[in-house]
């Protein structure tokens, strides 16, 4: 019963792994909301069929299809990429598990079974095997699959030390206790904690990025809707002087038409050209930005 309430937590975590992996790759087509209660319905029946049917051919085929399902439900992405994405996720999910058991074999010199009869063993290994599934998985979006964006959105270098860092804890722990089977309780409580810690810094991180990419948006709309207003203003200015242009125009002609000598007209357009050619601009670059 015990080892069936971390598998729970186990599920929940690959979810959590995926959900990241998936969205560093592909354009969701979904809200943020849709796309999780989505995912946790798939591995819920994922889940369901591991602990009433376990078969390892079926469990790997079932963690490829609800990969896919999850990218053609929730993801715009296109079927090559769809499918090899979701057999490399599965792979890596696959991997990272026997890497772990071996692992914890070799630290504690036991038997390699040992987790299917001891709790806390079988928690240090879901432990392990999740923080390096987390690690693999974000490398792989990041450097192999990763899809063309802003690059200040990508998971930067310095986030893959943190898992390095739990995984390191977490062997070294482990092997400090070889000679004290008693505390290995607390050292499994201690991984999970440091793995929720790992956990929790991606989320914290990933609503960061969300929110600097928000404000971004907001900033630039703001700017926009500036150079608009002063566009506007400068258009206003420059009909104001076209008005003030042809009301002293208009009242120029009407004081070359009341005039009748041919002298004091030629003096009257002499000054108003010399007025327009004052006006005048020095040069024209001909270049509209400049």
């Amino acid at each position: 019963m015990a080892h069936n309430l971390v598998s729970v937590g186990v599920y929940l975590i690959e979810f959590f792994v995926a959900y990241l992996y998936l969205n560093a790759i592909f354009e969701r087509k979904r809200s943020k909301v849709a796309v999780i209660l989505i995912g946790l319905g798939i591995y819920a029946l994922s889940l369901i069929q591991y602990l009433f049917l376990y078969l390892f051919a079926l469990n790997v085929t079932v963690g490829v299809l609800r990969c896919l399902l999850l990218v053609f439900l929730c993801y715009r992405a296109k079927p090559f990429k769809s499918i090899l994405a979701s057999i490399t996720l599965e792979g890596v999910l696959n991997l990272t598990e026997w890497i772990a058991i071996v692992a914890t074999t070799a630290v504690t010199d036991g038997d390699i079974n040992q987790y299917l009869t001891s709790l806390p063993v079988y928690i240090v290994i879901v432990v392990l095997a999740k923080t390096l599934y987390l690690l693999c998985a974000t490398l792989l979006a990041r450097f192999v699959f990763s899809r063309d964006r802003d690059p200040l959105s990508r998971t930067p270098a310095f986030l893959f030390l943190f898992p390095l860092c739990a995984l390191f804890a977490d062997v070294t722990l482990w092997k400090a206790v070889t000679e004290a089977p008693s505390i290995r309780p607390f050292v499994a409580v201690g991984s999970v904690a440091i793995l929720a810690a790992v956990l929790l810094t991606y989320v914290f991180y990933g609503n960061t990025v969300r929110r600097n990419e928000e404000l971004f948006r907001l900033q630039s709309a703001f700017e926009k809707a500036q150079t608009d207003k002063e566009y506007y203003a400068l258009l206003e200015s420059r009909g104001e002087e076209l008005r003030t242009f042809v009301h002293d125009e208009k009242n120029r002609l009407a004081v070359l038409q009341s005039m009748d000598d041919a002298d004091e007209m030629h003096q009257y357009v002499t000054q108003i050209l010399g007025t327009l050619q004052t006006a005048a601009p020095v040069g024209n670059t001909q270049n509209k930005m400049l």
